[in-house]
């Protein structure tokens, strides 16, 4: 098996390299992931017919309301490092203050050119945001629906669990609106989304600020104090009384956990969070299709979607999360 692997991460672009992992896992008794293995070659265009028919088996359509992607099961989805959890702890607990401590980037965002959908709404696109939400746990969501029918799914940081998605989200196929739609809903779901729209070196900023509430002079090196200092001002004057007691607990985990580079951090994420989209999407091809507009810096994320797609740790969180 280790070998089959090998020769796909060699080349992913080998149609036989991913015949040859298929026929070893087929051998493991492990035939889900087999036909799974055989979807690259369906993508490079390469495959059969009868290789075709083992695709579309397993292509199904996932209804979301079946599925259940936690906190744990997200962070699993991209093997992040146990370091980095007490640094997503407290980025939880700053979530809805984002407004009123980053007001500059909220602002980018555009809220008061976008339709807001309300729960009740029986508007198509809500139904078709709300079915995806499901998969998360995210109830009573906000949706927003941006003018330009181009524009990305992002977070909508009103300073609750909210997106915004383009009015184009109904021409989508099923299988791509799992996948952007999840991709995105899975940063809301663990309220991290402030990494999309903070750079790093501010998102850091505004961690290490919070963490002075249990260290006085917190201050890692690779941090710029003017700008901490900074952040530190506004969060004194956006934090409320009665979320002052676990900003605080979560700030004293994070500094005994130690200091977390933010900008390696966060296409870590991104990733973790595209992988939970693909899961959901059940379609590699449809997936692959949608990558070349999510390009992460540094981050080739065709070859990370399609080794995990194959992966032990995918097979592990389909039966984690309830997808056959």
């Amino acid at each position: 098996m280790a070998a089959a692997r090998a020769l796909v991460a060699a080349d992913l672009t080998r149609a036989d390299s991913w015949r040859t992992l298929s026929a070893a896992l087929a051998d493991a008794g492990r035939e889900a992931t087999s036909d799974r293995a055989l979807a690259p070659v369906v993508v490079l265009g390469q495959a059969d017919a009868a290789e075709q028919r083992r695709v579309r088996a397993r292509a199904t359509e996932i209804d979301p309301v079946d599925v259940r992607f936690d906190r744990a099961a997200l962070r699993a989805a991209g093997g992040e490092p146990r370091d980095t959890l007490m640094a997503e702890r407290l980025l939880d607990a700053l979530h809805e203050l984002a407004p009123r401590v980053c007001p500059d980037d909220v602002a980018r965002l555009g809220l008061g050119y976008c339709e807001q959908l309300r729960p009740q709404s029986r508007h198509p696109l809500r139904a078709a945001v709300d079915a995806v939400a499901a998969a998360f746990g995210l109830e009573d969501l906000e949706v927003y629906v941006a003018r330009d029918p181009s524009a990305p799914v992002s977070p909508a940081l009103s300073g609750a669990p909210g997106v915004i998605v383009p009015s184009s989200v109904l021409d989508w196929s099923p299988a791509e609106r799992r996948f952007r739609l999840g991709a995105a809903l899975a940063m809301v779901a663990r309220r991290v989304d402030l990494v999309e729209l903070v750079p790093p070196e501010r998102l850091g900023a505004l961690l290490v600020a919070a963490g002075r509430l249990a260290l006085a002079e917190f201050c890692p090196p690779g941090h710029d104090p003017a700008l901490v200092d900074e952040m530190a001002r506004r969060l004194a004057r956006a934090l409320p009384r009665r979320s002052r007691r676990r900003v605080e607990d979560e700030a004293r985990g994070f500094v005994r956990g130690g200091v977390v580079d933010v900008a390696a951090w966060q296409p870590r994420l991104r990733v973790s969070a595209a992988r939970a989209g693909l899961l959901l999407a059940n379609d590699l091809d449809a997936a692959l299709r949608v990558v070349p507009r999510l390009q992460l810096s540094g981050i080739d994320l065709v070859r990370d979607l399609a080794l995990f797609w194959v992966s032990d740790e995918a097979a592990e969180l389909r039966r984690t999360v309830g997808i056959g």
